[in-house]
């Protein structure tokens, strides 16, 4: 009888808690509302409930706020001690921001004391859940965080200060939404740059950033704005920027379908304050386009009066009634801006279909590299104007023609002795179906990394490569960028990499360095909270140098070197 009557007070008491809680609930009185955060000098607008005179955070919110620096994180489900886990240094990942979204002001609301684990440590922390969402306050978050929260009472923001990454700068915002990162998902072709980083002589240095309009932007070595300008582009398509030892070169094309004698290209000449000097025009019948640039990336080199363009389009109509796409070569005198070489439809180093282009001067001889997947499919050099001079140096399986390779160059340097080439690879060994949509049986994003070294004055038949391979992925849950390979001096390179989760998050920034003949001079070596872009990096001062675009937030990048 004693037991029951234990038994039944303690059923009564456990009512009487959960009612209590439960009134305590309903009296919860949370108001949304939108607060000011200014983190570390940039200023970010998010949604948030006022409860009792303190703001509480979704995790959620935090995360994506926090998303790249020193401090972001990942949220992630502990199954064994049932709770929430906060990852650091890992990105969260979201498909587009909520942060600045405003709360509901109806909702279901119930306090909770609710533990995160972080390292293997469980934190007690006061939250409340409002409809299935965990908030907190974010000062009690800032010491797992490892954030400084502090409230600026005259400009009525909350202020958030991470630790500062060396050599990561903030340097300001960019006039469009977009991302200049490379990514561990590889297209079949590869798309003009429109992001571009050049040394001045005065130790400025200026960036080239392309989108509905051509933005140039100086800065001093603390990366403060000395000078800006825009230039509207002249024909509709983009197609490269250059930075030579005098002028600057600008590239621009517009489509031709009716197949007429119109201009289809247009290369202008700058001084380096980009005021307009002159320009090489080149018109539809001259190289039978239809459309310039198109599936590939394009670029220039120079030597003396001499600028070499090598860039792709589609041709005229032929035979067959289709419009077939291939490399598109001019070398231009820099002095009277006329096309020299003789313009055909195919060409000494026709490539065809090119999806990716490259060019350097070996003296003063232009040598080509192109990404070719039918005649040759291949990478393929081409040297001196003469066919002769034509080596396929990374074969290529599948069918002649079929669009999907499996390959993405990444750069193309020299040394005293060699041409160096560095790209991805699927195993080209393994028996895939290669259709020009899908690589039938295989991953096409899961790629090893490779540099080849060709010796200078190579012929068809002659001239040994070295083959090293950087870095390989095929059994690892990670995927690469393609490789972008920087010239410090003749005997002195660097492969830059990123790798990727399969969801396309980012993880670890990796570099190597290599001798004159692509040969790894030492092991490889990791930057958890750099990102590389498409931009290629310039050397000063023993540092490289790039930035990124993502959103509208431009970040420097200085990778101090050995």
């Amino acid at each position: 009888m004693r037991k029951i009557q234990v038994m039944f007070s303690m059923m009564m008491l456990l009512m009487t808690v959960l009612t209590v809680s439960k009134v305590e609930a309903k009296e919860i009185e949370a108001t949304p509302t939108m607060t000011d955060i200014l983190l570390n000098d940039e200023l970010y607008t998010a949604g948030v409930y006022n409860i009792e005179g303190n703001n509480y955070f979704q995790l959620r919110d935090v995360a994506q706020i926090l998303s790249e620096g020193s401090s972001k994180f990942d949220i992630g489900w502990d199954q064994k001690n049932k709770m929430i886990q906060i990852i650091p240094k890992k990105q969260y990942s979201f498909d587009y921001a909520t942060y600045d979204y405003a709360k509901d002001d109806s909702y279901n609301i119930t306090y909770n004391e609710t533990k995160l684990l972080k390292d293997d440590k469980i934190f007690s922390m006061k939250a409340y859940i409002i409809d299935n969402a965990t908030y907190f306050q974010l000062r009690e978050l800032s010491a797992i965080l490892g954030i400084e929260v502090g409230y600026d009472a005259k400009e009525n923001k909350v202020t958030v200060k991470t630790e500062p990454i060396a050599g990561v700068h903030y340097i300001g915002k960019v006039n469009f939404d977009g991302t200049n990162l490379k990514s561990g998902e590889h297209p079949r072709w590869a798309e003009p740059v429109t992001s571009f980083i050049y040394e001045n002589s005065n130790n400025t240095i200026t960036t080239v950033d392309v989108n509905d309009e051509i933005t140039i932007t100086t800065y001093d070595p603390n990366y403060k704005v000395q000078a800006t300008k825009e230039l509207k582009l002249e024909l509709p398509i983009f197609g490269t920027f250059y930075s030579g030892e005098q002028f600057n070169y600008i590239s621009y094309g517009q489509e031709n379908k009716e197949e007429t004698n119109k201009e289809v290209i247009r290369v202008v000449k700058y001084d380096k304050n980009f005021n307009r000097i002159a320009a090489a025009s080149i018109t539809g019948d001259a190289i039978t386009t239809t459309i310039p640039f198109n599936s590939a990336t394009g670029r220039m080199a120079e030597q003396g009066d001499v600028l070499a363009y090598h860039t792709s389009r589609t041709r005229y109509t032929g035979d067959d009634g289709l419009n077939h796409q291939s490399q598109l070569t001019f070398e231009i005198n820099t002095q009277t801006m006329q096309v020299m070489n003789e313009l055909k439809p195919f060409p000494w180093n026709h490539v065809s279909h090119s999806f990716d282009q490259y060019v350097l001067f070996d003296g003063n001889s232009p040598v080509y590299l192109d990404h070719g997947d039918a005649y040759p499919r291949s990478l393929v050099l081409n040297r001196g104007n003469s066919k002769d001079n034509s080596k396929s140096i990374f074969e290529i399986s599948g069918a002649t023609g079929a669009n999907v390779t499996g390959v993405s160059i990444g750069g193309f340097e020299q040394s005293n002795d060699h041409l160096l080439v560095a790209f991805n690879s699927i195993n080209q060994n393994n028996n895939y179906g290669y259709t020009s949509f899908d690589l039938v049986g295989g991953d096409v994003n899961k790629r090893n990394i490779y540099v080849y070294a060709v010796e200078k004055g190579f012929t068809k038949e002659q001239g040994n490569i070295i083959k090293t391979e950087i870095a390989n992925y095929e059994k690892s849950n990670l995927y690469t960028t393609t490789p972008t390979l920087v010239k410090v001096n003749n005997d002195k390179f660097v492969v830059l990499w990123q790798e990727y989760t399969e969801n396309s998050n980012a993880e670890d920034f990796k570099f190597v360095y290599l001798n004159g003949k692509g040969e790894m001079t030492s092991a490889v070596q990791t930057l958890p909270d750099f990102e590389l872009s498409k931009v290629q990096p310039i050397v000063i001062n023993n540092k490289l140098i790039w930035f990124t675009t993502k959103g509208n937030k431009k970040t420097v990048y200085e990778m101090k070197m050995d």
